[in-house]
């Protein structure tokens, strides 16, 4: 047995049972097919904590990946091989584990329990590593905690689970998603958009996707991600990277209310509007949706997100407002690129770990500005083909202008484009922008919109300057 002086703390003894791990080894050379079941619970010989049983497992695993029978004859024979067959005691010894064992029905349960123990001599062995680190205080704290957040995660990653599903239970799920959207009478498998056309072609935003809103500055991106995370009638978590909390407050008042936003952003409003936002409390304490305006860290927004999670399982959808924005503690490599890489597929797999959609807002790059029309592509994908890679939908923001009004104002003409749909189809959604009061609008409903924000804004209305002309769309 070693003596590993690392893992000894104040003279104890690190987690261990020796017992168990000779009915494990016992178990793989007595029978023939039991070590395939051991191996999918302990990758690595390092499980066990005895030298000899690590040797002994190794060559186990050497005659298993060569296309060998596993048994006392060959793990014998392997260990001559080895030179290793008399620091493990012998075939002597050997035989002695096989008597041992009188079966090997719980042979998966003995496993578990030495991964148990390994992974608590794991979490003793980070542990003193970074008291050690933490008292000479020379390395960035943030960095540190992110690595050892990471070395913890990597122990429980160690646990195996049987992820396997036989294709006839899948089958079953799916006749009863069916059964269920059948009784419900909807069409939508995912999370409410807000918007009959987008509705239409993703089914709502569905669970483990990652979802990415593009468009160039001052284009609407975090008014139409405000929208979806007030249609969505889910609980939301809403991360915003660039403004405060209150200022987005600020916009859903807007929305919500018929107000202009502008009368909210300077408080300059009429008894009747102020009315309205005195009793649309009510409203915002229904709204299922949480603001984090603090968070600025990749590592901060995955372990804000599980933790969420982890209170609310009911947690219906992510919103990131924006990824380039995201920081990491690998940015002083000056590969941006690739940190915006990393960042699209950690949040692909947290979306993934969540089962949680995740739309996430990003930039396009200035190339866009050069074309004729201005119509976005994904190659526009600001800093990184890995958006375009890892995403299930890419959706941009395109205003066309298609002519000009008498007063030679432009006539736009403004569309989601969906040009990346992994499930789905790809085709350009006519949405109206009213940015008047921050609201993204279904096509044929806009006319009705902006009649009632009409009515809200001229009833005792206080002029103030500056006033946004009714007839802009956006």
């Amino acid at each position: 047995m070693r003596n590993d002086i690392n893992l000894m703390s104040f003279g104890r003894v690190p987690p261990q049972d020796i017992e168990i791990e000779k009915a494990v080894i016992g178990a793989i050379m007595l029978e023939r097919d039991s070590f395939e079941l051991v191996m999918e619970i302990l990758p690595t010989p390092e499980c066990f904590y005895s030298d000899a049983h690590q040797k002994i497992y190794k060559s186990c695993c050497i005659l298993y990946n060569t296309g060998n029978v596993v048994d006392l004859l060959t793990v014998t024979d392997q260990l001559t091989k080895d030179g290793s067959i008399d620091t493990v005691g012998g075939a002597y010894a050997l035989t002695t584990l096989t008597q041992a064992v009188n079966s090997t029905a719980h042979i998966q349960d003995h496993a578990r329990i030495v991964m148990e123990k390994y992974m608590w001599r794991e979490l003793i062995r980070i542990s003193m590593e970074n008291i050690t680190t933490a008292y000479n205080a020379s390395e960035d704290v943030f960095e540190t905690i992110e690595n050892l957040e990471h070395k913890i995660r990597n122990i429980s990653d160690g646990i195996v689970t049987d992820d396997l599903q036989p294709i006839s239970s899948i089958y079953q799920e799916l006749l009863f998603d069916i059964e269920t959207q059948d009784t419900n009478k909807t069409d939508l498998t995912g999370v409410e958009t807000g918007y009959v056309e987008l509705n239409s072609v993703t089914n709502g935003w569905q669970s483990s996707e990652l979802i990415i809103l593009a468009a160039r500055p001052s284009q609407g991106k975090t008014a139409l991600a405000l929208n979806f995370a007030v249609n969505a009638k889910a609980k939301t978590l809403f991360f915003s990277l660039e403004a405060s909390s209150k200022a987005l407050v600020k916009r859903i008042a807007a929305c919500k209310n018929n107000i202009p936003f502008k009368a909210i952003r300077s408080g300059i409003l009429n008894d009747f509007q102020k009315s309205i936002l005195n009793h649309a409390i009510a409203d915002f304490n229904r709204l299922p949706l949480k603001i984090d305006d603090k968070t600025q860290t990749l590592s901060g927004i995955m372990k804000s997100c599980r933790r969420e999670k982890k209170r609310n399982p009911d947690l219906g959808l992510i919103i990131i407002d924006y990824l380039q924005l995201i920081k990491t503690t690998k940015e002083k490599n000056g590969n941006r690129e690739q940190e915006v890489g990393n960042i699209s597929r950690s949040l692909k797999l947290l979306a993934s770990e969540l089962e949680v959609p995740i739309i996430a807002l990003a930039q396009l790059n200035r190339a866009v500005e050069q074309t004729a029309n201005k119509k976005p592509s994904l190659s526009n994908l600001r800093e990184s083909g890995s958006l375009e890679q890892d995403a299930n939908i890419v959706i941009f923001i395109w205003h066309e202008e298609t002519g000009k009004n008498s007063d030679n104002t432009p006539i736009v003409k403004t569309q989601l484009l969906i040009e990346k749909n992994r499930d789905g189809e790809c085709k350009p959604i006519e949405l109206k922008f009213n940015g008047d009061i921050q609201r993204w609008i279904n096509a044929e409903d806009f006319d009705q919109a902006k009649t009632a924000s009409f009515i809200t804004n001229q009833y005792q209305r206080t002029p103030y300057k500056n006033d946004i002309d009714e007839d802009t769309p956006f």
